[in-house]
Formats: C-alpha cells, structure tokens, sequence
C-alpha cells in the first residue's frame, strides 16, 4: 500500500490541489445568504467582555498544546476553523460550547480536567473512524485519513486516491510538476454541466475550491510547491452525514504538502505581535508613531486609489477610527459623498494613478465579476457572481479579511463598485470565509465623489476578457490596506 501510517499528531494546516472532477459545496463550507437589502451601514458585532481574559491565557499556552485543543474541538463538533493555534471568536466560542456540554465553567478558558475531557473525545472520536497520518511515498503529501472507512490505496495519474467500499468517500492526493497554480485555478473553477462552484478563493500561494457535480460534495485545496502544485480533494456523498464534516476539517488540518517545512509567511493568519520579553532573540522595537498621528493595524478593508496619495473607501469601513492608515502610513478621512457611503482618504504620496474605467451599464444577475482585495498577503481574488437585492446590486463571493470595501470589476476589467459590507471572520471555515452575499456600492456614486478630487475613473471600458491573473494586472496596484485604530 502506498503511504506509511503513522500515530496522528496534529501538523500547521497546509493547502492543497484538485486535479479531477470537482465536487460539490462541502457541508461545512456551506452558509445560508444574507437577505442584505441595499448598502446599509455596517455594524460590527462586539465581541464580549470576558473574551480578553480567555486570550490571554490561550496566549501562554504553548503552540503544540493550542493546536491540539482546537484539534479536540473539532473531533467534538465544537470548531469548523482552521487548526493552526491562532486565538479568535470562533475557538472562544467552541471552547465555551464544550465547557457548557460537558458541565464546566463556560469562561473560555478550559483547565486541565476539561482538556482531558476533550483528549478523551477527540481519541473516541478518531479510532471510530481510524484517523491517521499518511505520508503519501508517490506524491511526498501528509494528509490525516479516516483509514477504517476507506480502501486501500490505488495509483491515480499524478496522485494517490483511497476510496470507500461504497464509493461515498474518495480521497485523493497530487503532485504535478510544472503546472501553474493560476492556470489550474482558472481550469477548475470554470462552471459547466451539473457543475456549479459554491466558492473559489485564490491567494499568492495556494487556492481553495468548493463545488458541486451532481450530488457529490467536497473540498479541494492546493498549495505552490517548486515550480509545480501539491494538493488534495475530498469527495464525500450526502448520505455519509454530517459527521463526516469534522473528519473533513481534520484533513485539512493535517494535510502537508512540504512535511516538515513550516508554511510560507505569504499564507500564515496575522499573528498578534509579542509583547518585548528582552534577550539576544527579541526583535529590535521600532520607533513609535508620534502620538498625534498613531498608524492604524490593518488591514480591515481595501481602498482603491483614485488620484496621488488619495483613495476611495466603503464609509463604515473607517466610521469611528481613532486612526487610519492607508498602506501602512497614517491618512485622514478628506471628506464623504452626499449620502455618507464613500470616504475619501488622504495622505502623503505623489505616485501617478492611471484612470480606471467604469462598465458603461449595471451589471446583471447572473454575471461573472472578481473582487480584488489588499490582503495580508497581496492582492487577492475572490470569484463570485451578481446578485439582485430588491433592486439594488449585489455580489455572491468568498471575501476574506480585507474584503470589506474591496473593488468589484466585470470579466473586461471595468469597475462596478466596492463591497459595502465586512466579511464575518466569525464564519470562518477551515480557515476561510464561505461565500456570502454582499451589497455593493455603485461604481457611479464612486465616480462622481472622486470626480471632485482630481478624476481617475473613466466612464468608459475594453472588450478584453480577463482572467483571475489579467483581475490583479488591473487593480494589484490600485488596491491598498486600510487600517483602523478605534
């Protein structure tokens, strides 16, 4: 059998590759669509008073034992976010589901004897299914398998695949030299036939991919290795249930393209910076801003620059920051449209913006559009499509941090508008945001604000066909971090 088994320790979450026929959106991928009606105001929902103290201790725990909770979390069908050792609501909450389950303190904060608890659970849970690590000899992948429910494994063309007796589970696992991961990424999330892709998320380094063909339902994953890909996918049929979901989770928990190689920065969640504990290993502390003009954390939106040292951001995106930056020098709101939905932010730059054109019509229903965000990693692109909120325009995507006032452009390039509502991190499913529904600010309230500020956006568009790659040639320059401070 290709692959040696090995006892299950929990691995960084990795990414991974599809290469054959896609499956559909994968229960834990999959969210209902808000019934957003126009561009309201965006209000943030509070996170509550206790979650500080429980991220505090998270925090002085070690990484090996914060992933293994999380990991334990996901056996108990607690947790649906990513394993990577990382403190937010989503494992403050699962934490306190657990603690409430199993008659402990619902304080966020769980003590040795409900970390037993969970180890107990989470050990249950596995020999159930006999999840175990796999290292795959043929394609150099680690991935955590449900091996009790699976067959043993067959040579596929570039990978390895295991599948259930009754055909209702399919794994498999691929290395193919030489292809691109954009290209590969533009091939799979190509609709056809009985294919319909619920989201498709590509960043610098990896992309995710959830569809449906036919009944079948799943997750695909993959990651830039060398000059080639490596990843895996998940075909699982509806009747197998919803608690196969966590074993899905814990695969892509523990899948590794490189074992042994830590994932690149470029695909790392922004970590909460250390505070300076001196030594020969701390970090030299930079200077601090001056206290007038404090530089915002970011980033939680995206601005699209319309003229030298000036871009055009959703409103809500920055009502009630202390501080603002933009790229990560500090800016000032200049001033808002009549109906307060764009802010123009202002600060020091003198570097030339070519104009950006508008679609010459509205968008509609139906029609293919890319959102282009300022993540933490680069430009990033969103594939999503239009949508009609009672009359006014709205967009289908998996945003992610940074999505919120994020540019949307039509297949040509042209601009439609910019996203009017935040992604809720707070949904986050093995590390990434399902596809939601967002409304979007017009591209001709945009035009006419920024028209007062020096131009920059023409009402006027190409006929050009643009890829995913052809999306970041348009906008990567023109998107930048917005941070704010409150």
């Amino acid at each position: 059998m290709t692959g040696r088994h090995r006892t299950g320790r929990w691995a960084p979450l990795g990414a991974g590759l599809a290469l054959c026929l896609a499956v559909a959106t994968p229960v834990w991928a999959q969210s209902s669509l808000s019934s957003v009606k126009g561009g309201g105001t965006f209000v943030p929902v509070g996170e509550p008073a206790d979650i500080d103290g429980a991220r505090a201790a998270w925090d002085a725990r070690d990484e090996a034992t914060r992933r293994r909770i999380q990991t334990g979390l996901v056996w108990s069908g607690d947790y649906t976010g990513a394993i990577d050792g990382t403190f937010g609501r989503m494992t403050f909450e699962a934490i306190r589901a657990f603690q409430t389950r199993q008659k402990f303190a619902a304080d966020g904060i769980p003590t040795e004897e409900a970390e037993a608890v969970l180890a107990n659970v989470a050990e249950e849970k596995q020999k159930a299914v006999g999840f175990t690590l796999v290292d795959d000899e043929r394609t150099g992948v680690r991935i955590g398998l449900p091996v009790k429910l699976l067959g043993k494994a067959a040579k596929t063309d570039g990978g390895t695949r295991w599948v259930s007796k009754d055909g209702r589970i399919d794994y498999r696992v691929y290395a193919v030299p030489g292809q691109d991961l954009v290209g590969l990424y533009e091939k799979l999330k190509q609709e056809g036939p009985g294919h319909k892709v619920g989201y498709a998320v590509l960043r610098a380094d990896w992309f995710v991919i959830a569809d449906t063909v036919g009944t079948k339902r799943g997750y695909q994953r993959f990651e830039r290795v060398g000059d080639g890909v490596r990843g895996f996918i998940v075909y699982s049929d509806p009747a197998v249930g919803p608690t196969f979901d966590r074993v899905v989770i814990a695969s892509a928990g523990t899948f590794e393209a490189e074992p042994g190689k830590a994932p690149s920065a470029e695909t790392l969640p922004p970590q909460k910076p250390l505070a300076d504990a001196g030594g020969p290993l701390t970090e030299p502390q930079k200077k601090p801003a001056p206290a007038e003009t404090p530089v915002a954390t970011g980033p939680i939106a995206t601005g699209l620059l319309v003229a030298p040292g000036r871009a055009v951001v959703a409103a809500a995106a920055v009502d009630g920051c202390r501080s603002i930056s933009v790229a990560g020098k500090a800016a000032t709101v200049a001033g808002l449209d009549d109906g307060k939905t764009v802010a123009l932010l202002s600060w020091a730059d003198t570097v030339a913006v070519a104009a950006l054109r508008l679609a010459e019509t509205p968008p509609k229903p139906g029609e293919a559009i890319a959102v282009v965000a300022k993540a933490d990693e680069g430009a990033a692109v969103s594939s999503g499509d239009v949508v009609d909120l009672g009359g006014t325009t709205g967009v289908r995507a998996a945003l992610q941090r940074g999505g919120f006032s994020a540019p949307v452009i039509d297949s040509a390039g042209r601009l439609i508008g910019l996203v009017g509502k935040a992604p809720d991190e707070a949904r986050r499913i093995a590390g990434v945001i399902p596809a939601a529904t967002y409304p979007v600010i017009p591209a001709a309230t945009i035009a006419a604000f920024v028209g007062k500020a020096g131009g920059g956006i023409e009402p006027a568009g190409s006929a050009t066909s643009l890829t995913s790659a052809g999306a970041v040639a348009v906008l990567g320059d023109r998107v930048v971090a917005v941070g704010c401070e409150k």
